[in-house]
């Protein structure tokens, strides 16, 4: 059986630490069944990075600071909150940014709100891992408010990885 897959004969030449004069393999044996072997202790953990509850005013601040000395993956997050018909709020989102390694700040979760009306929302996303720039902050908005009464949560998942070498 030819392999056809530059990726795949890329990946048994550095799996087996092949040096270009031990020949590369081109094919498979009929009787040899390709099999990707997995390790679950070298597989990160997912984790909650960061999570927060509350009932007053939330100025816009870091969420959680990344390490400079760590690699950091977001997988998800969740934002819920409720708010009766009297609160004044006048932001128009809630909002979580993070800066993905090599690009710019972005928002990666956010809920959009009323001014005095009764609200309930919530959202969660989950997403393959995104590496967050080292030594940035994952940062939240504002959710400002004089009257009126309102509960919110927000929690952030991912983990984290100590730099080799570090």
């Amino acid at each position: 059986m030819r392999i056809h897959n530059s990726d795949l004969i890329r990946e048994i030449i550095d799996g087996a630490k092949l040096q270009s004069n031990q020949g590369v393999p081109q094919e498979l044996d009929n009787k040899v069944i390709p099999v990707m072997e997995v390790n679950p202790a070298l597989l990160p953990k997912g984790n909650i990075l960061v999570s927060l509850a509350g009932t007053a005013t939330l100025s816009a601040t870091t969420a959680y600071a990344t390490l400079a000395n760590k690699r950091t993956f977001v997988t998800g997050a969740s934002m819920a909150f409720s708010k009766d018909a009297t609160n004044d709020t006048s932001t128009a989102a809630w909002t979580l940014t993070l800066t993905p390694k090599g690009k710019t700040a972005r928002v990666f979760c956010g809920i959009g709100k009323l001014t005095l009306t009764t609200e309930h929302d919530s959202v969660s996303v989950d997403f393959p891992p995104i590496e967050v720039e080292p030594g940035t902050n994952i940062t939240r908005s504002s959710f400002t408010f004089t009257a009126g009464t309102a509960d919110y949560v927000y929690i952030i998942y991912g983990y984290e990885i100590e730099l080799s070498g570090a």
